[in-house]
């Protein structure tokens, strides 16, 4: 079996994201554009959040999966995404989407 993956920066390192692993995720290629462009996001309570504009697209009918599932996480907190980095990808990309 063969799994394709892509570790996406959370804050982009061009808006002062870091390279710092608590500023990665783990992707498919698909889904890693997809969160760059803030078509889903992921709440405080670590769940995928996609924006109202975006479930009405037909386009985008595949992320309506992904609503209210919870993010698949490293079981070292230090190794985590940092809550303040969803937190601006959520504020600076997905909110625009609402």
């Amino acid at each position: 079996m063969l799994h394709e993956v892509e570790s996406a920066h959370v804050v982009p390192v061009s808006e002062g994201g870091s390279e710092d692993i608590r500023n990665g995720f783990t992707l498919t290629q698909t889904l890693h554009w997809a969160f760059d462009r803030g078509l889903f996001g992921v709440t405080a309570a670590r769940t995928i959040y996609v924006p109202r504009r975006v479930k009405r697209m037909t386009e985008n009918a595949f992320l309506r999966q992904f609503e209210n599932k919870p993010i698949t996480e490293a079981k070292t907190a230090s190794l985590r995404v940092h809550a303040d980095a969803f937190r601006w990808h959520f504020d600076h990309l997905v909110k625009q989407r609402e």
